[in-house]
């Protein structure tokens, strides 16, 4: 395994805990001031206020669980990656999607400076 698909792993499953612990503020934390952000809603979010207004509107014991599928470097400060997402709703329906991250490296951290979210599969 190559650094940037253990740097990625990693923040995707820090990223994992912490949503899974409804941790707002601990999620919203692992972005960069000025990311760009598209979850679950039909509009994006800019910056970490907005990121944290999401997260705390995600009802609460929705759980996630992810896997890398695919990753790569950018130059020395870049990493991407494409992984898939299984979230669980309060009433157990699963959604899965499919979840694209930029990293960026910010004074020795790797913190989400882009974030997408695709439907995994079509619904009937």
């Amino acid at each position: 395994m190559s650094d940037a698909d253990t740097i990625f792993a990693e923040v995707l499953a820090a990223w994992g805990r912490r949503f899974n612990a409804g941790d707002a503020r601990g999620v919203s934390d692992m972005f960069t001031a000025n990311a760009i952000f598209q979850g679950l809603c039909p509009e994006p979010k800019f910056g970490k206020g907005e990121i944290l207004t999401y997260y705390e509107n995600v009802p609460a014991s929705t759980t996630v669980l992810a896997q890398p599928i695919s990753v790569y470097r950018i130059g020395e400060d870049f990493i991407g990656g494409i992984a898939e997402i299984v979230f669980t709703e309060p009433d157990g329906r699963q959604r899965p999607v499919n979840l694209s991250m930029l990293l960026c490296a910010d004074r020795g951290a790797w913190l989400i400076c882009h974030y997408h979210v695709s439907d995994g599969q079509p619904e009937d």
